[in-house]
């Protein structure tokens, strides 16, 4: 699904259940698909991308990804969790 905006938005406690193809994207919630970001993507603490990769410029990851990452700039907080390749 494509989102026509500067920022998409998964807030705490929502489940997205397909893909993500924006500009910027800040997860808070889970997403089960792939995300992908012209320009940059947020996993917050309680985020949380399964059964996808993500894909942007720029990856900052406080929380959790389930999948292959493909970035520019890669930034892994102390507590954050990535399983897959970079």
């Amino acid at each position: 699904m494509y989102f026509d905006s500067s920022l998409v938005t998964i807030p705490y406690g929502a489940f997205f259940p397909s893909n993500i193809d924006a500009v910027k994207a800040l997860i808070e919630g889970t997403v089960a698909g792939t995300v992908h970001a012209t320009n940059s993507i947020i996993v917050g603490t309680d985020g949380k991308i399964t059964n996808g990769d993500v894909i942007a410029k720029m990856v900052v990851i406080y929380g959790t990804i389930l999948g292959n990452v493909e970035c520019e700039t890669l930034v892994l907080h102390p507590r954050s969790c990535l399983i897959g390749d970079i």
